[in-house]
């Protein structure tokens, strides 16, 4: 699960990441049985026969009972899902991550910015960028229209491998509030996708709905200390424990810092330090259209409250 959910930060789906997780409703769920597709499959095509032989049986298309609960509202994202009993649900700041019991199957739900001049399309691709970074022979298709709820957007089918396990899955967006874009995210291992994670991703698909956002004060404070970031004895805590979730966290922060006009920034990681308890990377960051050039400290094993580091701002306090 920890290299999955790098992968669900590393957008700034989560400019926060304290939650809480939970695996069962007291909500009375609702029951509808929906069928997952599956193309059939003839090993036996390219295979000549010196007899003729009976047709071959199409292989039956698998069906799951997929269990709706009643809706849950993500008030900061502005939209609401119908729960699902049988997973886990971690919730943050405008997101939700569902997660079957085995961990074979990953749901998000999640919004972000659309910075200016940017389109849904260079949202999408950046989102797959990201993703190419956590996931081992990553590959997507071209992006295609496909309507999230009742607003029209984009998607594109995925497959990759994840700790040697290839998973197949897909990425829906639609931009469904002012410059806000929700995100819908599976991964699934390549059996468990065809058989209930594609029937789930659809179930979500088709049902959300959307509302106007509660916005999110104080969601990104200003640090009053002016050396925070900016040296290593006043890093800024993103990380987990865990080196494997840490780049990503790293990457996930800086993504959604923004110059202070609102400007887009560039990083690279320069180098590490290790200090007596934990290791520090070094990021180069630009204010993009500007010549402003800074050094941050970002801590790959501790988890603080962060702030924004002074001389910027987050992509989300530029929404509100």
């Amino acid at each position: 699960m920890k290299a999955l959910d790098s992968v669900i930060l590393c957008f700034a789906l989560l400019a926060s990441f304290g939650c809480n997780a939970s695996g069962s409703s007291t909500e009375t769920p609702s029951t509808s049985t929906i069928q997952a597709s599956q193309t059939p499959t003839n090993l036996m095509a390219n295979t000549p026969s010196p007899e003729p032989t009976d047709p071959i049986e199409p292989t039956p298309v698998s069906t799951i009972e997929v269990i709706l609960g009643d809706y849950e509202e993500i008030e900061h994202g502005g939209f609401r899902y119908p729960y699902l009993p049988d997973y886990w649900h971690t919730y943050r700041p405008g997101s939700v991550t569902l997660a079957s019991e085995d961990q074979m199957v990953y749901i998000t739900m999640g919004i972000v910015p659309m910075l200016p001049d940017q389109t849904l399309g260079d949202s999408l691709r950046a989102f797959m960028f990201s993703m190419s970074h956590d996931i081992s022979n990553f590959d997507a298709s071209e992006y295609y229209p496909l309507s999230v709820g009742n607003v029209e957007g984009l998607a594109a089918d995925i497959e990759g491998s994840l700790f040697g396990r290839p998973s197949i899955g897909r990425i829906a967006m639609a931009s469904h509030y002012e410059e806000r874009v929700i995100v819908i995210f599976a991964f699934a291992a390549e059996a468990r996708w065809r058989t209930e994670g594609e029937t789930l991703f659809n179930a979500l698909l088709t049902r959300v709905e959307f509302f106007e956002p509660t916005p999110m004060e104080g969601f990104c404070p200003i640090s009053s200390d002016s050396s925070y970031g900016y040296t290593e004895d006043n890093s800024i805590g993103v990380g987990r424990g865990d080196t494997l979730v840490g780049p990503s966290l790293e990457r996930a922060y800086l993504d959604n810092l923004v110059g202070p006009g609102g400007q887009p920034v560039a990083y690279s990681r320069i180098g590490s330090l290790q200090t007596d308890d934990t290791i520090l990377d070094i990021y180069e960051v630009k204010i993009v259209e500007t010549s402003r050039t800074v050094r941050l400290y970002l801590d790959l094993y501790n988890l603080d409250q962060f702030m924004i580091p002074q001389g910027f701002y987050c992509a989300w306090s530029m929404q509100q």
